[in-house]
């Protein structure tokens, strides 16, 4: 399950990066920047879905797979994540830490997140999730699950070789 967790790390973090450079979001100023990042937001997503369609995650209760593993693992805990560092940029800024750029508010912050996830499977689940007092943190407070390789088509191995090389 560990394993698993880490490829969702990875890919939270393409999923937001934008909101996370130095740069403005919507103010773009390095195109190849960003063009990067959307292109690397996407293979996340492509390599996300490709784990939850070959792979089943088996718990003492249930067993998911496909876009039920997406919808019950990975947008919740992108969601969470996305609002835990909205949460400490809000905490820092009143601390009087500012981090680089200085200027970023905890707003613009907010929003350069926002435009990161919108129009993204975890857009709905990020508007909707609070954090709790005892949830503030990166970690993954859900189901522990076991990971069992489904039956793999060799075009998703092809699929796989491209993306990577």
């Amino acid at each position: 399950w560990d394993d698993v967790l880490s490829l969702l790390y990875l890919s939270n973090y393409f999923e937001i990066y934008s909101g996370l450079v130095h740069w403005y979001y919507p103010k773009v100023q390095d195109i190849r920047g960003f063009e990067a990042s959307v292109k690397n937001r996407m293979r996340a997503r492509q390599l996300v879905l490709w784990f939850f369609q070959n792979h089943a995650l088996t718990s003492p209760t249930a067993t998911l797979k496909g876009s039920e593993a997406l919808d019950k693992i990975y947008v919740p805990f992108l969601a969470h994540q996305a609002k835990v560092l909205v949460l400490y940029k809000r905490k820092a800024w009143k601390a009087g830490l500012r981090g680089d750029p200085e200027n970023l508010t905890p707003k613009t912050f907010s929003g350069d997140i926002e435009l990161c996830l919108k129009e993204g499977p975890a857009w709905v689940a990020y508007q909707s999730t609070t954090i709790e007092s005892s949830r503030r943190s990166f970690s993954w407070y859900g189901t522990q699950y076991q990971s069992e390789r489904l039956e793999v088509p060799v075009k998703i191995c092809m699929f796989l070789f491209f993306f990577l090389y």
